[in-house]
């Protein structure tokens, strides 16, 4: 199994929580990690706003050495627009995650309810 971390996912790994336990466990067993650079966006700004530019930076360092990093393409963008539409409380980093997901064949581990359930998210 691919799956892709969204922020929630890789903010709990980061602080070793119950829920980042369970991340651990995922990526243990799946065959390749990715995020897309808007999760490392929102873990970056995360992480300065609680700890500190120096932990955010190491922290984003970590993290692309372990997970491969998907683009925001037109076509995940327009592929998140139709997510979007029909899921009007989704934000738009969560939008475009699932459109990646859905467009690359992964699943999304996340913790965050505003996803849709279906066969393409792991909920924590």
């Amino acid at each position: 199994m691919n799956v892709l971390l969204d922020s929630y996912a890789l903010l709990e790994l980061v602080s070793g929580s119950q829920e980042g336990n369970q991340v651990r466990q995922i990526i243990t067993e799946s065959a390749t990690i990715y995020t897309t650079v808007l999760n490392l966006y929102e873990v970056r700004y995360r992480m300065t706003q609680i700890y500190s530019q120096k932990d955010a930076d190491d922290t984003i360092s970590t993290l692309k050495a372990t997970a491969n990093t998907l683009p925001i393409t037109e076509d995940v963008s327009f592929e998140a627009s139709s997510i979007k539409l029909k899921h009007p409380k989704m934000g738009a980093v969560d939008c475009h995650t699932l459109a990646a997901a859905r467009l690359h064949g992964l699943k999304v581990v996340t913790g965050d309810r505003d996803f849709p359930a279906g066969n393409d998210v792991i909920f924590l």
